[in-house]
């Protein structure tokens, strides 16, 4: 009864804690991405490869001021080569939706060519539409 107890004030004060949250705090954005097998990437790619569309990306990721860090990362071993997993580091709860605006806004301004900005986002909408997300933002101090 004394250990339940006990687990129970814990876990109700560590939950209070995770909910006093601010919204200056810096939050990680993980995306999950399902993309495609590898022939519905053949034909996408014939205009554009996904190895110059990442690069587009993450030039507009270095220059967002909002985004602190951000990290691709696929799956290492195993036939399930389909998942990618983005980790954004924004700089605060609040600027979730505007950090996500300046990278299009960035992504646009790098393709001063309407055709390959139009290209672009067909090719970023088809590969990265089905995605799971969560919001996760330090428990304890970083190492």
């Amino acid at each position: 009864m004394k250990k339940s107890l006990l687990f129970l004030l814990l876990f109700c004060t560590l939950r209070g804690l995770a909910q006093e949250s601010s919204s200056d705090k810096s939050v990680m954005l993980l995306t999950t991405f399902t993309i495609p097998d590898r022939s519905v990437l053949d034909t996408l790619g014939k205009k554009m490869d996904i190895d110059t569309l990442m690069n587009i990306y993450r030039r507009a990721v270095e220059l967002n001021p909002m985004i602190k860090s951000f990290r691709v990362l696929i799956h290492y071993y195993g036939p399930d080569s389909h998942k990618v997993l983005f980790i954004t580091e924004i700089d605060a709860m609040r600027n979730i939706d505007l950090a996500d605006e300046k990278t299009n806004e960035l992504v646009n301004a790098s393709l001063t060519n309407e055709t390959k900005r139009k290209e672009f986002w067909r090719v970023w909408n088809r590969l990265f539409d089905r995605h799971e997300d969560a919001l996760m933002q330090d428990f304890v101090k970083p190492k």
